[in-house]
């Protein structure tokens, strides 16, 4: 038996698996119908997502459901109304809820162990009219459940293992990779879990792929190292949110998958070995409660500004992680090549032959009684003391410089040296656990 048989054998779901979440849609189904009928909207109650397109993996299972009411109600009514009818619902069915806040807002459920989402949308004629990614999916649902055999289901499944395997899946911010969405369009484009490894082992950015071939699309609308128009609205991208990182982690999963098949690229579990250079640590407390995309954009945006004001200062960033327990902490780890740079900064200045550029260069450094000479490029060159030395000592006293999103902005950062070994600060890729020799090494 062959690895993927192997593992789809695993993830395929059984029969019993089916049913459980049947029984559930069905009575989430019928406590939605009776507030709708005692309130007198006329919604329509709808299964989407995985579930409904028949591609979900056995034991990681959400089910989706979705309130689609009349689109003369208006994106501002949705927003403004429908939280109170999908509380009214779980209520009426005695579920415990969480409310969430995305561009819509809805509610998770925990209904015999597994997780519901109820989410209102609009039911429109055109995915041409959606203005949210919500008003879009049921076209999503249709476009995939129409396209795909029971044998390219299967191959689907064994492609969205693998992404989860190897750290690649989700289209969250936080994550940056490839939407469940995306994975379907790739083997229906490609037509199998392996064609899709063979086409992404030659990628070459940027990756322009068209699932439907007979459709005009305006490339130049996108800059994405990643672009596939959506075939259900070629307007949008449905690969906006992969990026750089995960893209290239995919092209190598893939090509070193077909190298030499492993379950361990299905598994994860990937050893994750210690940062090489220093490791400074900036962790803050007090985050107000946000929406995961918000949370992580800010995040990210903060990683950006902590990774310029070091460059400018002169460290030399290897690399920047983020944590998070999305209640109110966080934390970068910013992996440095030397937390502490030498006294004196060398500076490269004008050829010698540039006259008026070099004259000026040689006056401020010889007024500060700094060596000038001329390199073996012919070049000026000098020292001068550096302004910043220590990366904690830069990263405390400008930390009103990075701490600038809205909800960020104000907190005191705790700014230290990493730990060996510390578990926020350990690089999490699958190549780390790679060896040229074909095989994987310890979790």
């Amino acid at each position: 038996m062959s690895v993927e048989e192997e593992v789809l054998k695993e993830i395929k779901p059984k029969p019993e698996e089916e049913e459980k979440l049947k029984s559930i849609y069905r009575m989430v189904r019928e406590a939605s119908e009776s507030v709708l009928r005692e309130r007198r909207i006329d919604a329509v109650v709808s299964l989407q997502g995985s579930v409904a397109k028949g591609t979900w993996i056995s034991g990681d299972v959400d089910l989706d459901v979705f309130i689609l009411f009349p689109k003369n109600l208006g994106g501002k009514w949705i927003r403004e109304k429908a939280l109170e009818i999908l509380v009214s619902i779980a209520e009426h069915g005695g579920w415990e809820f969480q409310a969430r806040y995305a561009e819509h807002p809805y509610i998770t459920m925990i209904i015999e162990g597994v997780k519901v989402d109820l989410v209102p949308a609009l039911r429109l004629e055109s995915p041409l009219e959606a203005g949210t990614a919500v008003d879009r999916t049921p076209f999503h649902t249709e476009y995939v459940a129409a396209r795909l055999s029971d044998e390219l289901r299967d191959q689907v499944r064994l492609l969205k293992k693998f992404m989860k395997g190897v750290g690649v899946y989700g289209a969250e911010i936080r994550v940056g990779g490839f939407s469940g969405y995306l994975s379907e369009l790739l083997v229906i484009r490609y037509g199998s879990f392996r064609g899709v490894l063979e086409a992404s082992s030659e990628w070459r950015r940027p990756v322009r792929i068209l699932v439907e071939e007979d459709i005009d699309v305006p490339w130049d609308l996108w800059s994405s190292p990643m672009i596939v128009p959506d075939p259900v609205d070629p307007r949008r991208n449905a690969a906006a949110a992969v990026t750089n990182r995960r893209l290239g982690e995919f092209t190598w999963a893939s090509k070193l998958y077909l190298a030499g098949p492993s379950r361990m690229f299905f598994e994860g579990g990937w050893s994750k070995p210690m940062l090489q250079g220093d490791v400074v640590v900036v962790e803050v407390e007090g985050i107000p409660s946000l929406p995961p995309d918000i949370l992580w954009g800010e995040l990210g945006r903060t990683a950006r500004r902590l990774t310029s004001i070091l460059s400018n200062a002169g460290f030399r960033v290897a690399d920047i992680s983020l944590w998070s327990d999305e209640h109110g902490r966080a934390a970068w780890c910013v992996e440095l090549e030397s937390a502490i740079l030498p006294e004196m900064e060398l500076v490269v200045g004008p050829p010698f032959d540039d006259f008026r550029a070099s004259q000026g260069f040689v006056k401020a450094y010889t007024d500060r009684r700094m060596p000038v000479w001329i390199d073996e490029k012919g070049r000026l060159r000098a020292f001068k003391p550096r302004k910043h030395r220590n990366a904690l000592e830069v990263l405390t006293s400008l930390s009103g410089e990075y701490l600038v999103a809205p909800h960020l902005r104000g907190l005191k950062p705790r700014v230290r040296l990493a730990g060996r070994g510390e578990a926020p600060c350990r690089k999490d890729s699958f190549l780390s656990g790679y060896t040229s020799s074909g095989g994987m090494g310890p979790a």
